[in-house]
């Protein structure tokens, strides 16, 4: 599990790192729905369900991400959108 943990968090600091530099939503978004879409298909879930959440995953990654490149140069804005995030993820 502790493991999964670590891999899980990789993943979403590369993603941010990702939408920094490109200032773009839509590519991580993408990333993290696909790796959603294939984990789910991995794990043997219903195809119906991991499309959904998938789906829903995208929607959520994207407005996050989107989040964080507006307020990027923010300071206290960005970190306070920043830390949510990551919580909501790991949780």
């Amino acid at each position: 599990m502790f493991i999964f943990l670590i891999i899980k968090a990789a993943i979403i600091i590369a993603l941010i790192k990702i939408a920094l530099i490109l200032s773009d939503q839509w590519i991580p978004a993408g990333i993290y729905a696909a790796i959603l879409f294939f984990s789910g298909l991995f794990m043997g879930h219903p195809f119906l369900s991991v499309l959904i959440s998938s789906v829903i995953g995208f929607a959520l990654a994207a407005i996050y991400f989107w989040l964080l490149t507006k307020f990027e140069g923010s300071g206290f804005i960005f970190w306070l959108i920043l830390v949510i995030g990551l919580v909501i993820v790991f949780f």
